[in-house]
């Protein structure tokens, strides 16, 4: 893009208006026509504005007049755009909680409508973040019309574009770590416009002649409004775990649990059959993480297994070992389908996260799973995570 001035700092378009707009540095706007190639028919964003200077992207959206502005991360260090915020990762229904209250409605329940305005004050004073994931946009695909519409917008508004990567990835590079011998480090679970959201990545190509860092804040733009055209259209999001894999490893965890039960295992062989079941779990990227550990499979299962129990270590996998490990205990344990989603998603916060909030079952097992590495406070209502988050923001003292 060539311009007198030099290139836009900010640009915004409109397409009620077919305009394009630009604004550079030295204060100049300038508005040309908006081609239609420019703006996908049926978009639910009423406009869209990039500031390059601030590394944010404005989306005008579709409930009421409402917009959200998310951060860009355009190669920068997570730890460092986190600024010290803490993370708070709500399961689904805890965010339709936070959405109704958002919206102007309250809850049954008096304390926990006063923790969710709690909550979301404090997101948008900027002392804490409620990153998304992958897992809750497919939890999306049971709600229609306003509901879900709410939903998607106060989790685009709260989240601020920040989101967890997909479990898979995560899995993947805590066996790297382990496997390899130069320890290699793993990229943030949490982080604005994170990479590895879904299980495969695709990227939109910048126009061939846009300069960093402008090409990588138009890539990283262009992806988040399709999270939100994700959100809100019903048949867009996709499924990469496939329902009928995740009916299959339910029913499978199922038979298990009832052998073992008519077998009278212990709990020492429960944790055995466990940690069995996620590495037979983890098939595809045991191949994955060897490879780029530098070793052969048959190493990878050794160091997988080894004496010194390197699952344990690690903050997401052992905790889903865990997990595993009490259902499959409990007879009274029922396996579906969703619980795939559940387990993977939650699991892998709890491992990250500085404070999470899901459903009393889920957090039963999740604090029941030990040993494991220091983790996120399992909370089970957001009045328990508010009470969590004002200790912890008390503890830190000014920023």
């Amino acid at each position: 893009m060539k311009a007198g001035p030099g290139l836009p700092v900010v640009w915004t378009l409109r397409p009620q208006e077919s305009i394009l707009e630009f604004e550079f540095a030295d204060g100049e706007v300038r508005s040309l026509p908006m081609p239609a190639s420019m703006w996908p028919p049926g978009s639910h964003s009423r406009w869209v504005r990039n500031d390059l200077r601030a590394q944010e992207l404005t989306i005008g959206l579709p409930l009421r007049e409402e917009q959200a502005t998310l951060e860009l991360r355009a190669g920068r260090d997570a730890a460092v755009l986190r600024r010290g915020r803490l993370i708070v990762y709500l399961d689904t229904n805890a965010w339709s909680w936070v959405a109704t209250v958002h919206h102007g409605r309250g809850l049954p329940a008096e304390a926990e409508t006063a923790a969710a305005r709690r909550l979301i004050e404090r997101a948008e004073d900027d002392d804490v973040l409620l990153p998304f994931s992958a897992g809750h946009l497919v939890e999306l695909t049971r709600r229609f019309d306003a509901p879900r519409v709410e939903h998607a917008c106060t989790v685009l508004q709260l989240s601020r574009g920040w989101r967890m990567r997909n479990p898979v990835h995560v899995r993947t590079e805590e066996m790297v770590e382990a496997m390899a011998a130069d320890g290699a480090a793993r990229p943030a679970v949490f982080a604005p416009t994170a990479d590895g959201f879904f299980t495969e990545s695709i990227k939109p190509s910048p126009p061939a002649d846009f300069p960093e860092p402008l090409a990588t804040l138009y890539v990283e733009g262009v992806e988040a409004m399709g999270v939100l055209e994700t959100m809100l259209e019903p048949d867009a999001i996709p499924d990469e775990g496939g329902l009928s894999a995740a009916s299959g490893w339910a029913v499978a965890l199922q038979d298990m649990s009832r052998q073992m039960r008519a077998e009278g295992r212990s709990r020492e062989e429960v944790r055995r059959f466990a940690g069995a079941r996620v590495l037979m779990d983890l098939a595809a990227e045991s191949v994955q993480a060897a490879k780029r550990a530098g070793v052969n499979l048959e190493q990878a299962v050794e160091l997988l297994l080894s004496a010194d129990d390197p699952v344990g270590k690690m903050p997401y996998l052992a905790r889903q070992r865990g997990v595993i490990t009490g259902r499959l205990a409990d007879p009274k344990q029922r396996w579906e389908a969703n619980d795939l989603i559940d387990i993977n998603n939650l699991c892998c916060a709890a491992g990250y996260a500085d404070v999470i909030v899901c459903e009393r079952n889920a957090a039963h097992y999740l604090r029941a799973s030990r040993p494991i590495p220091a983790g996120a406070v399992v909370t089970r209502r957001l009045s328990e995570a508010v009470k969590a988050v004002e200790a912890m923001l008390e503890l830190r003292g000014p920023r």
